[in-house]
């Protein structure tokens, strides 16, 4: 019996990374309008942002549903695996709670066992602990799942991320704005950099200018000494990433920098010119 790994489109998880390691990946809902995509499967990045910055349209997102998670599931135990279902934070979406009802519904084998985390985070560094958690299986085939999920839930504790915003009006409009609303009402030319905290969106620094916030970003990361995993993510600007990115690898020369773009499950919230890193530092 063995045990695989599951999260959802808000982790942004490469698309070959999730294959390379074997993880399932269950979709967000995205809605323009009266038209429903499946993130990633019906929808892709690129098709997203044309929509969202070029026709101008108003998304919105759902959670998959609890029969989204029971197919997954149940492909995955009907082979007699275990799963570790890893998902968006709960204080930011309805991912957690479709996954464990799903989990609750089913009718496993002896010894078979379904385990959801709550991943506290969204976006990049979600796929960071997903990835450590799978790395960490690899090596040790024969783990329980609670100690799957422990390691899992330590990895995700310790990820960091830090997103340079152009605009707060995405993040507002879309109801996930937490203590960032403390930014509300500042001057327009302020670039926030947001990080979360306890699950939550909140503020880390007000920056005018981007150039300014990617140093302080780069900062923020420096000051992390040896990283054992990081990831740089974006949306609609590939000069503004190409410059972090030379940031970031001239403070970690040889650093192993996973490159992805924002998905429609946190695209929507971000809005356009969006950058940020996420990172799991070594132990001390």
């Amino acid at each position: 019996m063995t045990i695989k790994i599951v999260t959802d489109t808000g982790a942004d998880l490469p698309a070959n990374l999730a294959i390379k390691h074997n993880i399932s990946v269950v979709p967000v809902n995205v809605m323009f309008g009266d038209d429903v995509y499946k993130d990633g499967i019906s929808i892709t990045k690129e098709e997203f942002n044309n929509k969202m910055f070029v026709e101008g349209l108003i998304p919105k997102t759902s959670q998959p549903s609890p029969s989204d998670f029971l197919t997954v599931y149940k492909d995955l135990t009907d082979k007699g695996d275990s799963v570790l279902s890893i998902h968006l934070s709960s204080k930011l979406s309805g991912t957690y709670n479709s996954a464990l009802q799903a989990a609750e519904s089913m009718d496993l084998g002896a010894g078979q066992k379904i385990q959801i985390v709550d991943s506290l985070k969204a976006s990049i560094p979600i796929a960071l602990g997903v990835l450590a958690t799978a790395e960490h299986l690899k090596i040790n085939p024969d783990i329980s799942i609670g100690e799957l999920a422990q390691y899992a839930d330590d990895a995700l504790k310790r990820s960091t991320v830090y997103v340079a915003l152009n605009t707060l009006e995405y993040l507002q409009r879309g109801g996930r704005i937490g203590k960032a609303s403390a930014l509300l009402g500042t001057m327009l030319r302020i670039k926030p950099i947001l990080s979360l905290e306890g699950g939550e969106v909140v503020p880390v620094a007000k920056c005018r200018s981007l150039s300014q916030s990617l140093a302080q970003i780069s900062d923020l990361i420096a000051s992390q000494g040896e990283l054992s995993s990081a990831a740089l993510i974006y949306n609609t600007d590939l000069d503004t990433k190409d410059s972090l990115k030379a940031q970031l690898l001239a403070g970690h020369p040889g650093l192993n920098l996973i490159e992805t773009e924002f998905g429609p499950s946190i695209g929507s919230y971000v809005g356009p010119n969006a950058i940020g890193v996420a990172t799991i530092p070594k132990r001390s």
